[in-house]
């Protein structure tokens, strides 16, 4: 009984442990980079709104297989 309570104490412990860990490697790399992205006005995703364009569609590069 004992061993079980404990196994769900440290179960619990590694949980928050690993929230704030994935937290703060949030905050740390990703908020940054995005920021400075968007400081930048890098787009990597080509997402800009153009309203001259007839369409957004893009065309396949080639590449050779092998």
């Amino acid at each position: 009984m004992m061993m079980r309570f404990l196994g769900f104490l440290i179960g619990a412990a590694l949980r928050v442990v690993m929230t704030l860990g994935l937290l703060v490697l949030f905050l740390v790399v990703f908020v940054p980079s995005g920021l400075l992205l968007r400081i930048v006005g890098a787009d990597p995703l080509s997402r800009r709104w153009d309203p001259r364009a007839s369409s957004y569609w893009r065309s396949r590069s080639t590449q050779s297989k092998g």
